[in-house]
């Protein structure tokens, strides 16, 4: 059995403000060490992602920031690059259709500090020529965890191939990319998949923010319609990071809630920003992205609606909408975050 590993360490890491996940430190080692410390035993290991390692070959998405089946789809191709030259990092390279049946490819997200565990059982179960279809992670929750899993190198590169000839690779959920191959659950150990999103996240860990986080190095914006960003704007990124330089984001989404409400006449009904960020995560993993702020707005308006009693729900979600919108333009060209 080859087992083959990708280790996805892209994304914004927007609800961290401008410290990047990969680079967060944990028991003496950052994230991005400690999952290729987990794959070590892999026979070939890329990474994904705006950072630089000495340890395995680089590539990026592209679009950047396309998301994590968008990732997934580079690390293929750049491990079928890695066949000929595996030590050379590479930027761009073709899809392959090489892969051996026996092939695997572990697909492991950075931003689990207890991610070794999960990286054993999923190569014990490599190994044992049990992969089928695929095995992806399940945790105590009973949630499914499709950046921790093993897949058939072919069946997912011909899965990517297929999207990216169809246009859909950009923006893809993970089980959108990984659906059609019906991998099959396999319970991981308790906390091997627990992540870090936010700050209350790393602090469960006893991971503590730096006192200055490093900006991220500029990129080209994402088109509006697949921004992973909960917010419509539409700033240069020039702008967005200027802003995050000079501010806490957390300040700023505070701030932008508080006008929010008191904009509809609610400034003392609680926003749970976490938890309506969280809402935009699993809607972007498990959807498509776009579904972020459209889920976030429609679970809005329908517990707003069902409060007010509303007699004319198509009045009441236009003006919820002309309101945000009045807000966002007249905003200072300062206030959008770099993801979800």
């Amino acid at each position: 059995m080859i087992i083959h590993a990708i280790v996805l360490a892209g994304g914004r890491s927007s609800r961290l403000g401008t410290t990047a996940k990969a680079l967060l430190e944990f028991e003496g080692s950052t994230l991005l060490d400690r999952t290729l410390d987990a794959v070590a035993d892999a026979d070939r290991v890329v990474v994904v992602g705006p950072v630089t390692t000495p340890r395995a070959p680089v590539t990026r998405e592209e679009p950047a920031f396309g998301g994590p089946a968008a990732g997934i789809a580079a690390g293929l191709a750049l491990l079928a690059a890695a066949a000929s030259t595996p030590h050379t990092p590479q930027d761009t390279v073709e899809p392959s259709h090489t892969a051996e049946p026996s092939d695997v490819t572990l697909v492991l997200a950075c931003d689990m500090p207890r991610v070794q565990d999960a990286a054993s059982a999923l190569m014990a179960a490599a190994r044992s020529g049990t992969v089928g279809t695929g095995l992806v992670g399940r945790d105590v929750a009973g949630r499914l965890q499709p950046l921790a899993a093993v897949y058939p190198t072919a069946a997912l590169t011909a899965a990517a191939d297929r999207h990216r000839a169809a246009g859909t690779l950009d923006g893809l959920s993970v089980f959108g990319l990984v659906g059609q191959l019906s991998p099959a659950p396999i319970d991981l150990p308790a906390g091997s998949t627990d992540d870090v999103d936010t700050w209350h996240d790393a602090a469960a860990f006893g991971i503590d923010a730096p006192p200055a986080a490093t900006p991220a190095a500029p990129t080209a914006p994402t088109p509006p319609d697949t921004d992973t960003d909960t917010s419509t704007a539409t700033h240069t990124d020039d702008t967005e990071h200027t802003m995050a330089d000079t501010r806490d984001k957390n300040t700023i989404l505070t701030d932008w809630t508080a006008e929010l409400t008191a904009a509809y006449d609610m400034s003392d009904v609680p926003v749970d920003i976490n938890a309506v960020l969280d809402l935009a995560g699993e809607a972007a993993h498990s959807v498509i992205r776009p579904a972020a702020p459209l889920t976030t707005f429609v679970a809005g308006y329908a517990a707003g609606f069902a409060a007010a009693g509303a007699a004319d729900p198509q009045q009441a979600m236009d003006a919820a909408i002309d309101v945000a919108l009045g807000l966002c333009r007249a905003a200072p060209q300062a206030t959008g975050t770099d993801e979800a």
